[in-house]
């Protein structure tokens, strides 16, 4: 036995001292102190003897198992261990909802489709990824959040966070959106900008107080809307009644393209714009049937007639509207202009409404007409019609440029060959004074004036001061001819003198002898 214990640490190569104290311990002993007697049984010495054994062997083990926990054999249970056993946990549901993502374009599309699905929480599984995760995780979530029209319009924040599962990585996306879904779901897309003009058209039709809208195509930006919203507006300026005003919002600022929240405010709520549009509708109707003529230039010029009669300058409340124009009976030039196409409309005669500038230095803003007769184009001005029907009623382009200035690539040119004299039946020398207010910029004609200081030709004033004509009156005082004498006689030719004050008045000769 102790051979045994002897080769089983010497087999461990442990320390010395340790080995022989194990030896003492299990050194045979005689437990029980005394030899045999020659009397004794061999056989009962014998079962004490293996009873003693056991729990020598018992010690045995334990000595031994302190002496490998206190030795440096207790490096044997410092090892690593590997155990590999079958996952019991719920990993199946994750596994079927990842989204493989294996290059940067396959991860932009999905951060959008969850924008578009309101999705709040999704996974994305790379396996063979092509490009830095890290980097490319960090860059699209920033561009689709701030770049990206629907990241811009809808998301408030996105975040994620990665691990690494056996040969692939899982990235969790968060996103945290400033709009519902509803909302999301109520963006109108468009393709075209004609779909775009009329989804806009269509909008302020139903007076909605709001439009989201995405438009692929370019072109198309915040002036651009508000100018297709006032141009509506100058097509029915019945239906509408009032001009709405326009706020724009682009998602994001610049690009080539993005979302548009447009948000439209009409001044009045819509009961009031419904009793407006009723009332303006049924003066139209009655000042339609008023009319006499059915020529259309004759027409045109009628309904340009009986509007400026009816309808006074003013700059009151809405007096830049038809209603102000045909129910109140006073607007500005642009309130003429609106009722001028509305009742043009009613009467068959192609209209639109230009927006320019008008005075002697063409600063003023001014509103006027553009109709169509027989195929050609004309100008007409309502509000300068009553003052001027010849400088106001079918005019070209060339007669009315400079007073007016207007933006002549939106409308039509104006060249035709009526004028007003000629559908008026007023003779033809009236024409001339079309361009009587652009005369007003006379001042050089009215240079001349200075020969108005004609001191020169009042020069001759002066000769009025005739005293050398008076002069030969000293030849009178001819003392030479007085001289010879007996010529004293002649007295009779200094009374014919006195005599010429009678003619002013015997006062006045009593006066002049008083003078003296």
């Amino acid at each position: 036995m102790p051979a045994l214990i002897a080769a089983a640490c010497g087999g461990f190569g442990r320390r010395r001292g340790s080995l022989l104290l194990a030896l003492q311990v299990v050194s045979p002993r005689r437990s029980h102190g005394k030899p045999l007697d020659d009397g004794e049984e061999p056989q009962t010495h014998q079962k004490k003897g293996v009873s003693g054994l056991k729990k020598r062997l018992v010690c045995l083990l334990l000595s031994l198992a302190a002496l490998l926990t206190l030795s440096g054999c207790r490096s044997l249970f410092e090892r690593d261990y590997y155990y590999e056993a079958p996952y019991s946990g719920d990993i199946g549901t994750r596994s079927d909802t990842a989204t493989e993502i294996r290059n940067y374009s396959m991860l932009k599309t999905a951060l959008t489709n969850m924008i578009t699905n309101h999705t709040e929480r999704g996974e994305f599984r790379f396996s063979n990824y092509n490009g830095s995760l890290s980097e490319d995780l960090a860059a699209a979530c920033f561009e689709i959040k701030s770049e990206h029209p629907l990241g811009a319009y809808a998301v408030e924040t996105l975040s994620y966070d990665t691990s690494y599962v056996v040969s692939y990585y899982v990235a969790n996306i968060y996103i945290g959106y400033k709009r519902t879904a509803e909302e999301l779901n109520s963006i109108v897309y468009t393709t075209a900008v004609p779909d775009f003009d009329e989804s806009v058209r269509a909008a302020v039709d139903a007076s909605a107080p709001e439009l989201v809208i995405r438009c692929f195509a370019s072109g198309v930006d915040e002036e651009y809307i508000t100018k297709l919203v006032r141009r509506h507006y100058y097509d029915n300026p019945v239906a509408l009644v009032l001009e709405p005003e326009t706020e724009v919002t682009r998602y994001p600022t610049d690009g080539d393209n993005g979302i548009y929240d447009i948000r439209f405010v009409y001044g009045v709520g819509p009961p009031r714009r419904d009793a407006m549009t009723k009332t303006t509708e049924s003066a139209l109707e009655a000042a339609a049937a008023a009319m006499t003529e059915t020529e259309p230039p004759l027409l045109a010029l009628e309904a340009a007639r009986r509007l400026s009669e009816n309808c006074a300058q003013s700059d009151g409340t809405y007096a830049d509207t038809v209603y102000g124009a045909m129910v109140l009976g006073r607007a500005d030039s642009k309130g003429m202009a609106l009722a001028y196409r509305a009742l043009c409309g009613a009467l068959g005669i192609e209209c639109t409404v230009v927006e320019g500038l008008f005075g002697s230095m063409a600063t003023e803003p001014h509103f006027w007409n553009i109709i169509g007769l027989e195929g050609e184009h004309y100008h007409v001005d309502v509000s300068a019609l009553a003052e001027n029907p010849a400088a106001a009623f079918l005019l070209s382009d060339d007669a009315l440029w400079g007073r007016y200035i207007w933006e002549t690539t939106e409308y039509p040119a104006c060249d035709g060959p009526l004028s007003y004299a000629e559908v008026a039946g007023v003779p033809e020398a009236e024409p001339p004074e079309e361009p009587a207010e652009p005369a007003e910029a006379e001042p050089p004609e009215e240079s001349p004036e200075p020969a108005e200081t004609e001191p020169p030709e009042e020069s001759p004033e002066p000769a009025e001061t005739e005293p050398p004509e008076e002069s030969p009156e000293p030849a009178e005082t001819d003392p030479p001819e007085e001289s010879p004498g007996p010529a004293e006689s002649e007295p009779p030719q200094i009374s014919p003198e006195p005599a010429e004050p009678p003619p002013e008045g015997e006062p006045g000769g009593a006066n002049e002898e008083k003078t003296p």
